[in-house]
């Protein structure tokens, strides 16, 4: 019985990942009326941590700045008030000593989902033979259209999971996920290349560059067969590129995506409009105290950040709370890291995942673009600060 309960609410939280039927404030609100089944189910302990009141305060502040500038409308209060931390509380809530081995199933649930999502909006992409390079697709339930970058962050979850698939995931054990995930990240990287997006590659490799270095650390440097598998896969992309195998070289460098990339190269990625920004919010960083959207940003519509768009909207009220959450965050992080509890495989994949938002969240309009990647994100915030939490007390019963 318990494990059916639990099986359902993943089953909910990954129609909330896919916008089923693009109800998804109906099915949030639902998830949380199911989770409040499993606390008492499950005989779960509720409890509150600075995390979460960090993060609610800024929410508060956030929505309640917000409705002055811009129009409230029947589900606004979700989207920038009550979302975030309660899909926080829902993840820490999930997490007990009876479910912590369901920990790693709530990250693949969330980055599997949000893939799939993009999958089938480029379903539409690909079956109405949109013409290449046109930077966006269209929702697969109601086609409302997406932009390029904002589909690239439904796309990145998934593909942090590459060094953890290297390193920790066993091919007789779980062959299924390896086949999965190496699959989608070859139809990722199609997509990517159609939508001519640069973003998705840069924070891709980004994260695989340092999950290299933390994964072979965390293990102890115990990576031969890490360092082969590598080695075989960047040599089994270059050397195909190189030999033109299926005419690949040809067709790739015909894309607007080699352009695009190819002129990125030429001009230095500093170039890019979204880095001109930060000079100029740095002198106005405490112009606008209540925001406003008064912010100079060079031109550009957002500033391409989490951070700084924060401050664009509701100004250094919401900025620094919001900088307090994310401190909070990094420390459980860092916490969890360094812990004796924590499997070497759980802090790989953590950290993949972390780092590779931390990053794209850098660079788009993640709030008012993509706003419940952003939940998403806050609810594995909220799983990850619980499991190490009953890492850490189970293990010290056992020890004592």
């Amino acid at each position: 019985m318990h494990q059916v309960a639990i099986i359902g609410w993943l089953f909910i939280l990954f129609l909330i990942t896919i916008n089923f039927l693009n109800q998804i404030n109906d099915v949030m609100v639902n998830f949380l009326y199911y989770t409040l089944f499993l606390v008492v189910l499950l005989k779960h302990k509720v409890t509150f941590n600075l995390e979460f009141v960090v993060l609610l305060t800024f929410a508060t502040i956030y929505f309640f700045i917000y409705r002055n500038y811009r129009d409230v409308t029947k589900w606004t209060h979700v989207k920038y008030w009550l979302g975030a931390p309660g899909m926080y509380l829902m993840g820490k809530l999930f997490i007990s000593q009876k479910t912590e081995k369901w920990f790693q199933w709530v990250i693949y649930t969330v980055t599997f989902g949000l893939f799939f999502y993009g999958f089938l909006n480029m379903l539409n992409y690909v079956q109405a033979e949109t013409p290449e390079g046109t930077r966006f697709a269209f929702d697969f339930w109601d086609g409302f259209m997406m932009n390029a970058p904002l589909m690239g962050v439904y796309f990145t979850g998934f593909s942090t999971l590459l060094i953890y698939n290297i390193f920790h995931l066993s091919i007789k054990k779980h062959w299924y996920l390896k086949l999965i995930q190496l699959f989608g990240m070859g139809l990722t990287v199609y997509f990517i290349i159609l939508l001519a997006n640069r973003t998705y590659f840069i924070v891709t490799i980004l994260v695989f560059i340092i999950m290299f270095f933390i994964a072979s650390a965390i293990n102890r440097f115990k990576v031969l067969y890490p360092t082969l598998i590598v080695v075989v896969l960047i040599g089994i992309i270059y050397y195909g590129y190189q030999f033109n195998v299926f005419n690949v070289q040809t067709t790739l460098e015909a894309t607007r995506w080699y352009r695009r990339i190819i002129l990125t190269m030429e001009n230095g990625i500093l170039s890019d409009g979204r880095f001109k920004v930060y000079p100029l919010i740095r002198e106005q960083l405490f112009l606008y105290p209540a925001g406003g959207y008064q912010l100079d940003l060079g031109g550009l519509h957002y500033a391409h950040n989490l951070w700084l768009d924060i401050l664009h909207a509701v100004g250094t009220y919401g900025f620094f709370p919001f900088l307090g959450y994310t401190a909070l965050i990094i420390y459980t992080l860092i916490r969890l890291s360094f812990s004796y509890y924590v499997p070497k495989g759980i802090k790989v994949l953590v950290i993949s995942v972390y780092i590779g938002y931390f990053l794209n969240f850098s660079v788009e309009p993640i709030l008012e673009g993509v706003p419940y990647i952003f939940f998403l994100f806050c609810l594995i915030n909220g799983a990850t600060y619980q499991y190490y939490k009953v890492r850490v007390h189970m293990k010290i019963k056992e020890d004592i």
